[in-house]
């Protein structure tokens, strides 16, 4: 998210490329034998010396991180301290011609169109890879690009609707909010009746991955539901159904970042105290904007029982601050330098005083 904004922000061109049979193009420095496979036997019982990294060998994921870094490396790309699947290439003036984020074999590179053309030629001569052209698809993200409006909007829309139609909820009715206003889980009790035949943890883990990637409306709701997925009940699981219906009329729902925004890091940061029935631990929640809209957020109990609110929204403002830290790096890597310090927004003033 943060590269597709600076991106987006410096008016670079994103592309995509995919390296075919990744982890056959990276070095084997074990002695591995293997039994003949199915349909090769000859007869003879001999096993065989593997060459080369299989999918499925449990270091073959780490040899090829090795091997593409180095090849980045060696086309002049840093690789972030900060962040080791992100690296760039600079010019010498110490401006940025490329940035290129990875996961496993797919790469997205933004930049200059010339210097991004060098940059997969470069490629092309030690893989074999398919450049799929400008960014439109990744990790069930959909990018979409308004070069009239300068914007950038990543949306789930096809995930969104998929997960709706494999828990046949297609028909449902919509709702405009996750959870119902002040919802709350009640403490466990002995006689608590379990839905064990609900799939109440496929439906929470689906909806999840919407609340990581592009979905910071749905991160509280995850907050809650999370906490009864060994023993869900009658409540929870209609809980469960409720979001389920929200995704449903809001499948378009997604992240637009802007040119126009100011690419100054602003958070905002907030706590309950002792929200937890059965625990009574506090819960923090936070959001960090960039471009005009959020880059990173976040909703969780705390670690430990506060006993005061002044101390959750403390414990609160201090979770928030190290990830502002980590997240004005990365961004000032990206290219966007942030000028003086980070804005934090707290409604509590005793832990604005503390903090100061």
């Amino acid at each position: 998210r943060v590269m597709l904004a600076a991106a987006n922000k410096q008016d670079f061109d994103i592309d995509q490329s995919d390296v075919s049979n990744a982890y056959l193009h990276a070095d084997l420095k074990e002695i591995i034998y293997l039994r003949q496979p199915d349909g090769y036997k000859d007869g003879t019982g001999r096993v065989l010396l593997l060459r080369k990294p299989l999918y499925g060998l449990k270091q073959s994921g780490m040899l090829w991180n090795v091997r593409l870094t180095k090849t980045i490396q060696n086309y002049g790309g840093i690789q972030s301290l900060n962040d080791p699947c992100l690296f760039t290439i600079r010019d010498s003036n110490g401006e940025i011609e490329i940035m290129i984020a990875t996961h496993v074999d797919d790469l997205v590179q933004a930049g200059r169109g010339e210097e991004i053309t060098k940059f997969q030629q470069k490629l092309d001569e030690h893989f074999k890879v398919v450049h799929e052209g400008e960014l439109k698809y990744i990790l069930g993200m959909e990018v979409k690009r308004d070069y009239k409006e300068n914007t950038l909007g990543v949306v789930q829309r096809k995930y969104s609707l998929d997960v709706v139609s494999k828990f046949g909820m297609e028909a449902c009715n919509p709702k405009n909010t996750p959870l119902p206003g002040g919802f709350k889980l009640a403490a466990r009790a002995e006689d608590d009746e379990e839905e064990s035949e609900a799939p109440y943890r496929q439906v929470v883990g689906s909806v999840m991955y919407l609340a990581t990637c592009t979905r910071p409306d749905l991160a509280y709701a995850m907050c809650v539901l999370t906490r009864r997925f060994d023993s869900p009940t009658p409540a929870t699981w209609a809980a469960a159904k409720m979001v389920m219906k929200y995704v449903r009329g809001t499948y378009n729902t997604g992240l637009i970042y802007q040119r126009n925004a100011s690419d100054q890091i602003e958070a905002f940061v907030d706590s309950d105290w002792g929200g937890d029935e059965e625990t009574r631990k506090s819960t923090t929640g936070y959001v960090v904007m960039f471009c005009g809209n959020p880059i990173s957020w976040r909703a969780g109990l705390q670690k430990s029982v506060s006993t005061s609110s002044t101390e959750a929204e403390y414990i609160a403002l201090c979770e928030c601050a190290k990830e502002v830290v980590y997240l004005r790096r990365i961004v000032e890597e990206c290219g966007c330098k942030q000028i003086g310090p980070t804005l934090i927004h707290v409604d509590n003033e005793a832990a604005v005083k503390l903090a100061h």
